[in-house]
Parts: C-alpha cells; sequence; structure tokens
C-alpha cells in the first residue's frame, strides 16, 4: 500500500465493533479469507489483542518509515561525500518544523536526493536551525567529516557570511559550500519579472480580482452558472477545485483548523 500511496487509516473509527474504515483493516480481513490462521485471530481474540487499532497501525507506518529511511542513509554512508539541504515553514498547526534533506551520488553514479525527516523548531534563529541540522545529522550517523555542501534559502537567518546557518555549520565543515536553493532562487526571479513587467503585472491584478468579483458571491456565481452549462469551466473560474481554492476560503479554513489560545478581550 505504501509502494502504491494508499493510506491506510480510515476516517471513522467504531466504538462499538472497534474496528476502523481504512484500507489496512480491509486488507487484513481480506487475507484472512484464505489464511486460516489469521481468520482464527480475528475471529477469536479480543478486541485489543488483534493489532489493528489507530495505534497500531501508526506503529507499522513508524517502523516502516524507519525501514525506509535505514535504506537511503545506507546508501549515502556508501557514497560516502553527501550535501544536506533545509527550508523550514509553519504546519497547519501553527508549529515550526524544518524539512532535511539528502543528496549524494550513489556508487552507480547516480544523483539522489533524498527526504530524510522533519525537525521540530522552538526558535527559527541561525543557532537552533544549525544545532537542528547537525543533530539530524549526528543522528542519521552521517559523518560530518563528508558533508560537502549546503542549499538553503536566500534569507540572511540561513545564507547570512557572519553569523547564518551556512557559516555556522562552514566553521565546523570549511569544505561544506553554500548554494542558494535554485527553487527559491527561480521563484524569485519569477516574482521580480512579474512586478517589473507592467502588463504582467495588470493581467495577474485582474485575474485575481475576476476571480474574486464571480466567487465571492453567490448570486454572481448563479448568473454565471446560466450562461456557462459546464460546472468544470464555472468551478475553474471561481476557484472552486480541489486543485485551486479561492484564497480567503483557504484563509478562513485555515484558521478554524488551528487550535490556538483564544484572545482575552
Amino acid at each position: 500500500m505504501g509502494q502504491r500511496n494508499i493510506p491506510l487509516r480510515g476516517h471513522n473509527w467504531d466504538k462499538d465493533a472497534k474496528r476502523e474504515d481504512g484500507n489496512f483493516d480491509f486488507f487484513v480481513h481480506w487475507k484472512a479469507e484464505d489464511k486460516p490462521v489469521l481468520k482464527q485471530h480475528l475471529a477469536t481474540a479480543a478486541y485489543n489483542a488483534k493489532y489493528l487499532s489507530p495505534d497500531i497501525q501508526n506503529e507499522i507506518i513508524a517502523i516502516a518509515g524507519d525501514e525506509v529511511l535505514e535504506v537511503i542513509l545506507s546508501r549515502a554512508r556508501c557514497a560516502k561525500w553527501f550535501s544536506i539541504m533545509a527550508d523550514e515553514c509553519t504546519d497547519v498547526a501553527n508549529l515550526e518544523q524544518m524539512a532535511v534533506c539528502i543528496r549524494f551520488v550513489d556508487v552507480k553514479s547516480i544523483v539522489n536526493e533524498d527526504f530524510i525527516g522533519f525537525v521540530p523548531l522552538d526558535k527559527v534563529d541561525a543557532a537552533s536551525i544549525s544545532t537542528a541540522l547537525l543533530k539530524i545529522m549526528e543522528d542519521c550517523k552521517l559523518d560530518l567529516r563528508n558533508l560537502r555542501g549546503q542549499g538553503y534559502d536566500g534569507a540572511s537567518v540561513m545564507s547570512g557570511l557572519k553569523s547564518g546557518v551556512s557559516a555556522r555549520i562552514k566553521e565546523l565543515q570549511p569544505r561544506a559550500e553554500y548554494h542558494h536553493c535554485r527553487a527559491h532562487a527561480l521563484n524569485l526571479v519569477i516574482s521580480s519579472s512579474c512586478r517589473s513587467v507592467d502588463m504582467i503585472r495588470t493581467v495577474f491584478d485582474d485575474v485575481n480580482q475576476l476571480t474574486w468579483f464571480l466567487g465571492g458571491s453567490p448570486k454572481r456565481t448563479a448568473i454565471l452558472k446560466r450562461h456557462l452549462p459546464d460546472a468544470k469551466q464555472v468551478d475553474y473560474l471561481v476557484g472552486d477545485t480541489d486543485d485551486e481554492k479561492v484564497e480567503s476560503n483557504i484563509n478562513i479554513a485555515n484558521a478554524f483548523s488551528k487550535s490556538l489560545l483564544p484572545e482575552i478581550v
């Protein structure tokens, strides 16, 4: 299921039946049809000894993740030289997390770029981030002496020449050269180009305002649907699709989904 990107967990936990409507539960009961031992276990074992609960599923996912990570790290250790890449962001729970990847050339001369984990951050200053990066390399048994590259965004916290993350790590490993992330650099170029060219800036502004005008009012959306019989076209015009939601709707949904401390009035 993992190889095919099929989630294990379901959405509803039946407290009476002690079952969940997930793919893992379905797969286990399906296999039990031609596995007498498994079928007997499911039929006779106590509900707390069937090993199908959400906690057990999470444990299985964690074990599988550890196995995949160990395969990646073993290949990286065989390659010896590696680079590290990191970028931090705030998730929907308002927690600051840093995604860490490594890049290396394996024994078959193939360039590999693999994700190795998320690192929670209490602070986003250079000292905290560099400490977290050194810690995850130590936990993964990646020798700092073999570090040859660093890839981050261009923010001063990461790229500062005196006290940035790249400078702090380079003090420990002078051969770990810093490179501005090409994706971030491309994004900056595109953003700057769109702001600099009047015609492009006007087009983006007009499209944004038009989408808001059509999707911000049920009455205007209803009028649009009368003139455009294709419902999918209407959804794309007002941004009401699974791939593209109206920005205001996203902000509202995110605000309600976060569990934050209430304000004192």
